[in-house]
């Protein structure tokens, strides 16, 4: 492989991790700095990436491969708005486990002993 082919992998690759950041789908930033603490860099961040990549097929309707395949960069290139499909930490916000039913509680003076 030559030094040009490879030079037009890594744009591409950093023009799919923006798109990915963009609209929510990895976290903005550089999780390699923060991995060199934790040991294989390489591992965790092949695997963040492929799950951001499986959340977008999965989101656009797309089959689902974990891979950049044609229908995955015809969905990237769709235009749309600038809006992220996921807010960053998602994931980790609390989720409603209630639905509100019946109508309003009529009493409104509490008494106790």
């Amino acid at each position: 492989m030559g030094f040009r082919q490879n030079n037009q992998i890594s744009r591409a690759l950093i023009v799919q991790r923006s798109y990915l950041e963009q609209f929510g789908y990895l976290k903005k930033g550089q999780p390699e700095v923060g991995n060199l603490l934790m040991g294989d860099v390489s591992h965790s961040y092949e695997d963040e990436f492929r799950i951001a990549i499986k959340t977008l097929q999965e989101f656009g309707g797309i089959p689902v491969t974990g891979e950049i395949d044609h229908s995955t960069k015809e969905l990237m290139k769709q235009k749309r708005c600038g809006r992220p499909d996921r807010e960053v930490g998602d994931e980790n916000r609390r989720k409603k486990r209630f639905a509100v039913q019946g109508e309003k509680w009529k009493h409104t003076n509490l008494t106790w002993r």
